[in-house]
């Protein structure tokens, strides 16, 4: 069975975040995790808004940061950034 770690959860959640809004994520290590931002862009439709929160939904949270300039999401993975895959028995 695969093991997802930290950094291949945030990944694949960068990936899909920059296919759905056209635009570059920033990822930081925090506590207690990774988070991982992106800018949204103006006038999304019904099904992109559901694709993307479709794809938050691999975060442990995420949230919707709003100012007078520009609207974005974000999304926060817990755990060591530099968490390594389990080692397989030989």
């Amino acid at each position: 069975m695969p093991v997802c770690t930290v950094g291949s959860r945030a990944e694949a959640l960068a990936a899909r975040m920059k296919a759905l809004t056209g635009h570059d994520p920033r990822m930081r290590e925090g506590r207690p995790g990774l988070r991982i931002e992106v800018e949204l862009p103006g006038g999304l439709s019904v099904s992109l808004r559901v694709s993307l929160l479709a794809a938050l939904a691999i975060a442990d949270r995420y949230g919707h940061d709003v100012t007078a300039d520009r609207a974005s999401v974000w999304a926060e993975i817990d755990g060591a950034a530099t968490e390594e895959e389990p080692r397989r028995g030989g």
